[in-house]
């Protein structure tokens, strides 16, 4: 199998994380892609040695499920939710996705007349920090300035620029526990602390950026003024990722005057000094359930700590462990009582103690309902016309859905819509065109849980409905 990056595991906890990554399903496939695609690493010396090799085989002992993965891999036989990740890797997916961040890299171009130069290469996450649209980005000391981003062909365009320093203007980060089905790993209540480990959906946006010249600092918001010489339609520059982690609940982070946010930070400082992991693997945030599911509410405010690697390692499943919970507590009230510099004030201190008063209690193993959304033979669910899902084969580009109809181009059903990204462009006439949309299988485009208004579209009728009709109805 490839060694990435010339990364050499030495310690056991390094051996064990290791071995962790190589669950992640995304992990499996873009290392069953080098190893035993067609045309691979593993038929290249094959046909060195003389040896047929249509199917995959291997001296080794691997894993069941990556040995798998590299079979159906060999012969083509690719899950759909993989289907995604080949398309994008095309032929060299040696090169087209790094170990750190197992995203697509996006080179940077600066043209000067017919000159096209490379300056390096960046992740979609780099992006969000220092390359978004209309940055000053610098690569070997030099400033640049980002120009356009264009998604599609994975490029940075950026021109010569003064030495200025911008700084991103970001949303609150958007924490979305997916609590149905066997996304909810396990559920443990302590008192009335509730502790989660299950999939998250984690969305980051940019409205903008603050520019720094000198002592003079000027905000840009999103969309650009292309007067200025920089391209970007949206309202905002996003990034989605699927991943998983731990959701903290406890009435006393709803009461007046709590921040949990500070109260998410000193919990992601302490887990780091109880696991030393790398602090790029891992991530913390606050956010409010938007859906009621079994033993939480809708508008309940929660905090999480939670893998930052897409896919996700499960390195933050730590945390179901009783006794690495009650040491991250007594960490995190270590901090907030000593750290004058965290300002929290005594509400939000009040319910950081109130959370560690029931860590310390008999853990309860609270009994996995796994409600799932019903569904009748005849209706699928669907994103309702209005709302918005991200296309998960479109780098998780957020998609607003127009309508919902039975494509017969695409043999499946299929929505109508834009994506947020191109909207602008696609909503502009002018005498060549008209107003745009496409159309995308719903099986393509996610729905953001507790965010997605969702709804069920009738295959015999092709009526879309809120709800699900009573028995006895029609």
């Amino acid at each position: 199998m490839r060694r990435r990056e010339s990364e050499t595991y030495r310690s056991p906890k390094a051996l064990s994380i290791f071995i962790t990554a190589l669950h992640n399903r995304r992990i499996q496939y873009i290392h069953a892609m080098c190893l035993a695609r067609q045309g691979g690493e593993d038929q290249s010396i094959c046909n060195s040695a003389g040896i047929t090799a249509d199917k995959f085989t291997s001296p080794l002992a691997l894993p069941v499920d990556f040995q798998k993965l590299c079979e159906a891999e060999r012969v083509g036989e690719i899950e759909p939710e993989l289907q995604a990740i080949k398309s994008q890797a095309g032929d060299d997916p040696n090169h087209t996705f790094p170990l750190r961040d197992l995203e697509l890299q996006f080179r940077v171009e600066y043209r000067h007349g017919p000159e096209v130069r490379q300056l390096g290469s960046l992740s979609y996450a780099q992006l969000m920090r220092e390359a978004y649209p209309g940055a000053v980005y610098y690569y070997q000391t030099r400033p640049y300035r980002v120009v356009r981003i264009k998604k599609q062909q994975r490029i940075v365009e950026v021109r010569g620029e003064r030495r200025y320093f911008t700084t991103p203007r970001f949303l609150p980060t958007l924490i979305l526990p997916n609590l149905v089905g066997d996304n909810l790993f396990d559920v443990h209540e302590f008192g009335e602390l509730r502790v989660m480990e299950c999939s998250l959906q984690i969305g980051e946006a940019i409205t903008g950026f603050k520019e720094r010249r000198g002592n003079t600092e000027k905000e840009y918001k999103y969309p650009l003024d292309p007067a200025l010489g920089l391209y970007h339609d949206s309202a905002k520059f996003a990034r989605y990722t699927f991943t998983s982690g731990v959701v903290f609940t406890h009435p006393a982070l709803s009461r007046e005057g709590v921040k949990p946010a500070a109260i998410a930070a000193v919990l992601f400082e302490a887990f780091l000094m109880t696991m030393p992991f790398d602090r790029q693997d891992i991530s913390g945030g606050a956010d409010k359930h938007r859906a009621t599911r079994d033993g939480v509410r809708e508008g309940e405010r929660f905090v999480s700590v939670y893998d930052q690697t897409y896919g996700s390692l499960r390195l933050t499943s730590h945390l179901m462990k009783t006794e690495v919970l009650r040491d991250v507590f007594t960490r995190a009230w270590d901090i907030a009582s000593n750290d004058a510099s965290l300002e929290l004030n005594s509400a939000t201190i009040a319910a950081l103690k109130a959370m560690k008063i029931c860590a310390e209690a008999e853990p309860q193993k609270s009994h996995l309902t796994r409600s799932a959304i019903p569904a009748a033979e005849q209706f699928v669910p669907i994103i309702m016309p209005g709302s918005v899902g991200i296309n998960v084969h479109k780098d998780n580009e957020e998609f607003e859905v127009e309508g919902v109809f039975y494509s017969p181009q695409l043999q499946c059903l299929a929505y109508r819509g834009k994506h947020l990204f191109e909207k602008r462009r696609a909503e502009r006439e002018t005498w060549r065109h008209g107003k745009a949309t496409m159309s995308v299988p719903v099986h393509h485009v996610a729905p953001l849980d507790g965010e997605s208004k969702m709804g069920f579209y009738n295959i015999e009728t092709g009526e879309t409905l809120a709800q699900l009709p009573l028995d006895g109805e029609f």
